[in-house]
């Protein structure tokens, strides 16, 4: 093992490796980068549709990010924000009411539980009767792996989303 170069060298934690039984590998050529297809190359024309496309998403997604602001402001209760700049007019009397209740945040929070009692529950069922096997078998291994996904938190925070946003971007 002479001759190894061993500088710069750290085991990951808690492991047993030491600088003695590190064994560097040979240096690995740079891959190939094969020349595209005929006909897929970029061209400006191809550029130009790309940029195009990529110019409509940004405008499609501004006008959503900004509906997704605007209805988080709603549900903070600055909404006065929103409804004075569209140039609101006042009463009778010349007055400007500016409410705040908490009747959004309930409403959004009746949604939410009712939203979390209704927690899809996982139900494996055989397609014929040779699948009973696989169901029982699937009924043990995907609550396993939804739990170690999060997905009950990620359905939580969807379903916030949801009511807030309207969707669960």
């Amino acid at each position: 093992m002479q001759g190894n170069n061993t500088a710069g060298f750290t085991p990951p934690l808690g492991s047993s490796l030491r600088r003695r039984d590190y064994v560097p590998l040979a240096p690995r050529e740079a891959p190939s980068t094969p020349a595209p297809p005929a006909g897929r190359q970029m061209t400006e024309e191809r550029l130009k549709k790309a940029n195009d496309l990529l110019k409509r998403y940004q405008s499609a997604k501004s006008a959503h990010d900004a509906r997704v602001v605007e209805n988080e402001k709603w549900y903070r209760q600055r909404h006065w924000e929103i409804i004075n700049s569209k140039n609101r007019e006042p009463d009778d009397e010349g007055e400007m009411y500016e409410t705040k209740s908490a009747w959004l945040f309930n409403a959004l929070n009746i949604l939410h539980s009712d939203a979390m009692d209704a927690f899809p529950r996982l139900n494996v069922l055989p397609r014929e009767e040779g699948d009973k096997e696989e169901a029982e078998r699937l009924s043990s291994i995907l609550p396993v792996v939804l739990e170690q996904n999060d997905f009950r938190e990620t359905y939580d925070a969807n379903t916030w989303r949801k009511g807030r946003s309207g969707t669960g971007v």
